[in-house]
């Protein structure tokens, strides 16, 4: 190893700060590093810290004991100064005793060498930190780009979806004025499909919204929009809105209790939460099974149980099983899965009131998601 490193797309020494308030101590450290590296010196805390101000800094050598402005303090500040960015640190010390060691830890030190320097192991210790810099920067140039790729991606798919949605509005539009013209036809299978159509187009704007929401959510762009609500009612008009799938699968929601608790919500984006959970349970349910809401509530606040005989969520899936894309591991292994975005936006609904969703296994099989809601007007859990 020849000391240089790729900097911004081009090579250069890597750049050693060596601090010490005795001259001859400097020298004897540049003797042994500048053939390899480029050596900047400070006699003090305060050039020091100009001096890692003025240029990248790749490695620090820090005497301990130097009057004012100690090593240990001069540690805390160039680690503090270096942000996120790993910043190796050694400390030259001629004290061996573990309390001076425990200091220099706690300050943020990396390594100790003792004085009289032996040469072999300053280098060889300097070549191990300046490889875990170059790979800590590394690290950084592939998250950068990672980041930058992912908003490309992020900016073409909300591109897709605004484009998406005037056309859809067309589809329905123009179905609708072709139900019209049909009129009272004898032959109802033209209306029966155009019916099809119509809610297969509807269908897919809902989740258009909910693709939009669930972006939306994870950008905080989405404002809340904190009323009182009443529980009951907000559970009997999910109930509502999922009853035409249950009659579609001849399933039956029951309501147990009256939840008469009244909550800081949205009312919309929770009522499309609950909505979710339970078309969730409808769709893994058998015919003539029952899916049961209830609350439990406590001081803090209330949760709504959604309970379903349905094939449950292995438990390996459990923690996942509301992340972005989750739902996408369960369907690879078979198991049962989220079905699109909605479950993940039930979870960024729950986190944005300061709750949070989980799920566990029912009695007697199926799975009972819960969604906690707290009974005050809570910051959102990150």
């Amino acid at each position: 190893m020849n000391g240089s490193e790729a900097s911004g797309g081009t090579n250069r020494q890597s750049r050693i700060l060596v601090v010490d308030d005795e001259p001859t101590n400097r020298v004897v450290v540049r003797a042994h590093l500048d053939k390899q590296y480029e050596i900047i010196e400070a006699e003090d805390g305060p050039s020091a810290l100009m001096a890692f101000d003025e240029q990248t800094i790749d490695l620090a050598v820090l005497d301990v004991r130097m009057p004012g402005f100690s090593g240990y303090d001069l540690c805390r500040e160039l680690k503090q100064r270096a942000a996120n960015r790993y910043l190796p640190v050694l400390m030259l010390t001629a004290l061996d005793n573990r309390e001076a060691r425990a200091e220099g830890l706690e300050a943020g030190a990396d390594d100790f060498l003792t004085k009289p320097l032996d040469p072999r192991e300053l280098k060889l210790r300097i070549s191990c930190f300046l490889k875990l810099r170059r790979q800590d920067r590394t690290i950084h140039e592939q998250l950068e780009h990672l980041q930058h790729y992912q908003s490309l991606n992020d900016s073409l798919f909300s591109l897709i979806i605004h484009d998406l949605r005037n056309p859809l509005g067309c589809v329905e539009a123009y179905i609708r004025m072709a139900q019209d013209e049909l009129g009272e036809v004898r032959d109802k299978t033209p209306r029966e499909y155009l019916q099809r159509a119509y809610d297969s187009a509807h269908e897919l704007g809902d989740l258009l919204e909910e693709v939009v929401k669930v972006r939306h959510l994870e950008e905080g762009k989405l404002p809340m929009d904190k009323q009182p609500v009443v529980l009951r009612m907000l559970i009997r008009e999910a109930i509502e809105l999922a009853q035409p799938t249950a009659r579609a699968m001849n399933v039956r929601i029951l309501m147990d209790g009256e939840a008469n608790q009244v909550l800081p919500l949205d009312h919309a984006l929770t009522l499309c939460s609950i909505q979710n959970l339970l078309t969730n349970a409808i769709t893994f349910s058998s015919e003539e099974d029952t899916v049961t809401v209830k609350v439990v509530s406590d001081a803090s606040g209330s949760a709504i149980e959604i309970s379903d005989h349905g094939p449950g969520v292995p438990d390996e899936l459990k923690g996942d099983l509301f992340e972005k894309f989750g739902s996408v591991e369960a369907w690879r292994g078979a198991a049962r899965r989220g079905l699109g975005l909605g479950l993940h936006l039930v979870k960024l609904v729950a986190n944005a009131h300061g709750g949070h969703v989980s799920v566990c296994d029912g009695e007697g099989g199926g799975s009972v998601f819960r969604l906690y809601l707290p009974n005050r007007d809570s910051s959102p859990i990150h």
